[in-house]
């Protein structure tokens, strides 16, 4: 008896499908659906895409590969950046020795992709000391602590989850003309 009763609810449950399979509205329905999740799915990686070249964006520039000017120098983790910053100095100093017009070191930086500070920096703070809320402000450099943020130029390249940056900073005389030029590269990666 209880066989009985479950062929009778196979043949049922058979029937059911077969009819749904052949249904011109089932198959528009599934069609409709697979127009969906494709639809869903290249939002999706276009969503991924844009955020991952943000995050280039976001260190300066959002560009891919390091600038000319750097040629080499770098550093894969924090500790050895100090050397890599070194090495830009030195570089940035035969490029742009003491004496060289402020603007064509800007012109020149930012013909390869180096971009200027945020306009709302405005202020620099000596080294270890806390910065003000809702303020935005960097760290001056140890060798003047009424530098100005505006001798800045940044350039920034990379994507998720890591990035890398270049800075550089300089003093000028009244005359427009720099008498001290430092580089500094960072990576920053979880």
């Amino acid at each position: 008896m209880i066989h009985a009763y479950l062929a009778s609810q196979y043949r049922r449950s058979r029937a059911a499908r077969l009819t749904m399979a052949r249904s011109p509205k089932m198959t528009l329905n599934r069609s409709k659906a697979v127009g969906r999740v494709a639809a869903l799915a290249a939002v999706g990686v276009v969503v991924l895409l844009s955020s991952l070249a943000m995050r280039g964006f976001a260190q300066g520039g959002g560009h891919l590969v390091p600038p000319p000017i750097a040629g080499g120098i770098g550093c894969d983790n924090v500790r050895t950046c100090g050397e890599a910053n070194r090495a830009f100095t030195q570089r940035l100093n035969r490029r742009f020795p003491p004496g060289t017009s402020v603007a064509s070191l800007r012109s020149e930086l930012t013909t390869e992709g180096f971009q200027p500070l945020p306009a709302a920096i405005k202020d620099c703070l000596p080294p270890g000391e806390p910065a003000p809320i809702g303020k935005l402000v960097i760290e001056c450099p140890a060798w003047n602590l009424a530098w100005d943020p505006r001798n800045e130029l940044v350039y920034g390249w990379g994507v998720l989850p890591c990035g890398r940056s270049l800075s550089v900073r300089w003093d000028a005389d009244r005359q427009g003309r720099v008498t001290r030029i430092e580089g500094y590269y960072d990576y920053t990666c979880p």
